[in-house]
């Protein structure tokens, strides 16, 4: 099978399992930086000839590696480039498309390596009451459901009014 065909049919079966299409985009960018490589190395894009070494090399590439402009990529990139590749093979061994999975190879780290920094009480509350005094209480609800749950920006702006289920204390969020 010919990569492009092989994306193709990963891009559906993401789709098909309801993945968000921020999470399709993801892992299509992630495989398609695989593919690009593929052809400036001028190796074969049939995804049966793809080895282990050739996915190890791939990721010791400044093309994984490294961004566009050569600046370095975090090392929590590399590792999702790395997870996204893996989902991509380990799909086509599933789905009989490829009769071997050499993503196996890679390797990541599970955890987070960071924690995020995050707000304490007093700074939230000083935020909200600058949001308040100075945007008025619509916007400060904004910021506060922000804060407070982690909604994307899509999420929120997508809200209606029914959404908003003040007896329940609930907000229903729908899946983008």
């Amino acid at each position: 099978m010919h990569f492009a065909e092989a994306v193709e049919a990963f891009e559906t079966q993401l789709q098909a399992n309801q993945r968000s299409r921020h999470t399709v985009k993801s892992y299509r960018r992630d495989v398609e930086m695989l593919r690009r490589w593929l052809e400036r190395e001028r190796l074969p894009l049939g995804v049966a000839s793809i080895t282990p070494n050739t996915l190890l090399q791939f990721a010791a590439s400044p093309a994984c590696t490294h961004q566009e402009n050569g600046a370095p990529r975090e090392r929590s990139t590399i590792d999702k480039i790395k997870m996204s590749v893996r989902a991509f093979f380990t799909f086509l061994l599933d789905a009989a498309l490829n009769p071997n999975n050499p993503s196996r190879v890679l390797k990541y780290r599970r955890g987070r390596e960071r924690v995020p920094e995050t707000l304490v009480d007093e700074e939230s509350k000083r935020l909200l009451q600058t949001a308040t005094d100075a945007c008025g209480s619509r916007n400060a609800m904004i910021l506060h459901l922000f804060l407070q749950t982690g909604i994307r920006l899509e999420a929120l702006v997508s809200l209606d009014v029914d959404d908003v289920r003040l007896p329940e204390k609930r907000i229903v969020v729908r899946h983008q």
